[in-house]
C-alpha cells in the first residue's frame, strides 16, 4: 500500500471512529433523558471483552483495516447500544465493571457534549507537506536526515505516515534498528500516544495549554525534542494504537533530524512482558537485566552499550526514579501525577473538559502521563562491567496509569521492545561532572558535550562522523531537558531557578515532589554530523537540580555512531 493510500486509509478509520463515538453520546443522552444509565459503546452485549480488543483483533487481520472496523460497528451497535435499567446508584463503566455512582440527566448531557477549545484536526497527517528532505548521509548501518514540516497551525499532530515518506530506508531494515527523531525547536515537542481517537490529541492540546499556560517552551522542556524508538522488520515498532505525535507551537517549517541506525541482525532486540498488577509504579530493571545477559551471550566478542526499552502503550509510560532498598519514594510519583492531571478534568466546570471520557474517567488522564513521562527510556551500559550505569539509589519502573492495571484494565502485564547497542557502534564513553547549587537551579552543559564528542572523535583520528551523542543523569536528584538558550548566561554557570520547575512545583504543591526529576527526565539523545551537535541556535541541554542542596553530579555520556577515519 502506498503512502498516500495509508493516510487516505487511516482518515477513514478516523471518520469511522469517530461517527461511531457521535452515535453512542447521542444514545446515551438520550437514555439519560429518559431515566435510563448509559452503557458505553465498548460494553459488549455478552461479556466484559472490550470494543477495542474487538476492534484491535479485527484491524491486526484485516488487509483493509476501515473495512474491518466499519463490520465490527454495525455488527455490534444495535447490542451495545441498547438501553439497560439500573439501580439508581449505578452505572457501568467503560471496562464493564460497575460503578457506584449516581449520574443525573442533565449532568451525563452535559459531560458528553461539553466541548474544549478549537484545535486543528490532522486526520492522520501532521502537515500539508514535507516541505523539504535533504539528502541523506548514509554510512556503515547509520542514515541521517533533515525532514521539514509544515504544520498549518498550532496543535498536534500525527505524522507517522509522513516519517515513513520522508524516510525510506527505514522499509529497508530487515532485522531490527534504532531510531532517533530529534525535534530542532525550542517551542515543539514530540511524542508517542494514541494513533485513533482525534479528540485524545485536542484534549491533550487543552491539558498542556492549562499547565504551562502561554509558554510552550516549558511544555517543550516537559514533554521533550528527543525519542529514541525501535524499528523492526522495515517499521516502527510501536503498539498498534501508538502514533507519533508532533506538538506545533504554530504555522510554519519544523526541522526533525531523523538517525537510524539498522542492526545486523535481530538478536539485538526482543519482546519483554512488563509486569502492571495495579495502578502506580512497578520496577522492571529484572528484565533489562535478563536482556543485558541474553545479549553478552549471543555477542559474547563485544558487550552492551546501550539498552533502550520502550513501552506499546497509550496509558502507561517509564520512568528511572528512587529505588533504595525501603524508599518507597516510587510510590509518590503517581499521586502527583494525578495533582498535575486531574480526573476531574473529565467533566465540566474545570480548567480542562475532556472529551475522550469513554473508557472510564482515568483513561484520559493516563494519556496525558504517558506523553509527559514518556514511553521510550535509553540507558547507559558500563564498557567495562556490562552492567547498567544506574546508581543503587536508581531503578528503571513502568508506570500503570489506569486502575484495573494493563490494557483494558484486565491487569497484568504491559509489552514492550527491548532493544540493546553493542560495543562495535561506540565513538567513545566517559562521566563528567556536574556542579549544581540546588533548588531548582540549572546548569547549560552543551558547550561541555560538544568538547567531549570532539575529544572523542580526535582519538579515533575521525575525518567524518554521523551518530547519536546519548546523555544520561546518574542521580536521581537532577534531571536533564533540552530548553529554550539562555544568551546572557555563561556556559557552566548556574542559572536562575528554571521555569519549568517552578511551575511544575507550583502545580504539585501538596505532594511529594521527589519524583520530579523522572517527569522531567533523566536521558536524552542529541545527533551530531561531522563533529557538531545538531541543535538549534535557540536550544541548550541544561542539567536542573531538584535536591534541597547541590553538589557534583555524574552524568554518562556516550558517543555512537560510525566515523571516516
Amino acid at each position: 500500500m502506498g503512502s498516500t493510500d495509508s493516510v487516505d486509509e487511516e482518515r477513514e478509520i478516523e471518520d469511522v471512529w469517530r461517527e461511531t463515538k457521535v452515535r453512542a453520546r447521542t444514545r446515551e443522552v438520550l437514555r439519560a433523558d429518559a431515566n435510563c444509565f448509559a452503557v458505553p459503546r465498548i460494553v459488549p452485549h455478552a461479556n466484559v471483552t472490550s470494543f477495542v480488543h474487538v476492534c484491535e483483533s479485527a484491524l491486526a487481520k484485516a488487509s483493509r483495516p476501515c473495512v474491518a472496523l466499519r463490520s465490527v460497528v454495525a455488527s455490534r451497535t444495535r447490542h451495545e447500544m441498547t438501553t439497560k435499567k439500573c439501580p439508581e446508584n449505578t452505572v457501568f463503566s467503560s471496562r464493564g465493571s460497575i460503578v457506584a455512582r449516581p449520574m443525573s440527566a442533565t449532568r451525563a448531557s452535559s459531560a458528553r457534549f461539553a466541548r474544549p477549545k478549537t484545535m486543528p484536526r490532522s486526520h492522520g497527517n501532521a502537515v500539508s507537506a514535507v516541505s523539504s528532505v535533504e539528502p541523506s548521509t548514509s554510512t556503515a548501518g547509520w542514515t541521517q536526515k533533515v525532514i521539514t514540516l509544515e504544520p498549518k497551525q498550532r496543535g498536534i499532530f500525527i505524522w507517522t505516515h509522513t516519517l515513513r515518506g520522508a524516510l525510506p530506508e527505514m522499509r529497508d531494515v530487515r532485522g531490527a534498528g534504532m531510531l532517533n527523531l530529534f525535534v530542532q525547536s525550542s517551542t515543539c515537542a514530540l511524542s508517542i500516544n494514541e494513533n485513533c481517537d482525534p479528540d485524545v490529541r485536542s484534549d491533550m492540546q487543552n491539558a498542556l495549554d492549562a499547565m504551562f499556560p502561554g509558554s510552550d517552551t516549558d511544555r517543550t522542556s516537559a514533554v521533550g525534542v528527543s525519542i529514541d524508538l525501535p524499528v523492526r522488520a522495515g517499521a516502527l515498532a510501536l503498539g498498534t494504537w501508538q502514533g507519533l505525535y508532533l506538538l506545533a507551537s504554530g504555522a510554519g517549517p519544523v526541522t526533525v533530524v531523523a538517525t537510524l541506525y539498522t542492526c545486523s541482525d535481530q538478536s539485538t532486540q526482543k519482546h519483554v512482558t512488563l509486569k502492571a498488577p495495579a495502578r502506580g509504579a512497578h520496577e522492571v530493571q529484572d528484565t533489562l537485566d535478563e536482556a543485558l545477559e541474553s545479549s553478552k551471550k549471543i555477542n559474547n566478542s563485544r558487550g552492551p552499550l546501550l539498552i533502550n526499552v520502550t513501552a506499546k502503550h497509550t496509558s502507561a509510560s517509564l520512568a528511572i526514579m528512587g529505588a533504595a532498598m525501603g524508599n518507597e519514594s516510587c510510590h509518590n510519583l503517581e499521586p502527583m501525577m494525578n495533582a498535575l492531571v486531574p480526573e476531574k478534568w473529565n467533566y465540566p466546570g474545570h480548567a480542562v473538559t475532556f472529551r475522550h471520557t469513554d473508557e472510564g474517567d482515568d483513561d484520559m488522564p493516563a494519556h496525558v502521563k504517558s506523553s509527559l513521562l514518556g514511553v521510550s527510556k535509553t540507558i547507559s551500559v558500563d564498557l567495562e562491567t556490562g552492567e547498567l550505569m544506574l546508581r543503587e539509589t536508581q531503578g528503571v519502573f513502568l508506570c500503570e496509569h489506569r486502575n484495573g492495571g494493563g490494557f483494558g484494565g484486565t491487569g497484568g502485564s504491559r509489552s514492550a521492545t527491548v532493544t540493546v547497542l553493542d560495543k562495535k557502534v561506540c565513538i567513545g564513553q566517559t562521566v563528567i561532572e556536574v556542579v549544581t547549587t540546588g533548588s531548582g537551579k540549572r546548569v547549560d552543559v552543551t558547550e561541555t558535550l560538544q568538547k567531549t564528542l570532539e575529544k572523542f572523535l580526535k582519538e579515533k583520528d575521525a575525518k567524518a562522523s554521523t551518530g547519536l551523542l546519548h546523555v544520561f543523569a546518574r542521580n536521581s536528584a537532577v534531571s536533564l531537558s533540552v530548553g529554550e538558550k539562555n544568551k546572557g548566561i555563561t556556559e557552566g554557570v548556574t542559572v536562575d531557578t528554571c521555569s519549568l520547575t517552578a511551575t511544575l512545583n507550583q502545580l504539585v504543591c501538596d505532594c511529594d515532589t521527589t519524583n520530579l526529576p523522572a517527569l522531567v527526565g533523566n536521558s536524552v539523545s542529541i545527533p551530531f554530523r561531522d563533529g557538531a551537535l545538531l541543535v538549534s541556535e535557540t536550544q541548550s541541554l541544561f542539567v536542573a537540580e531538584h535536591a534541597a542542596v547541590g553538589g557534583r553530579r555524574s552524568i554518562v555520556v556516550t558517543a555512537t555512531g560510525d566515523v571516516t577515519l
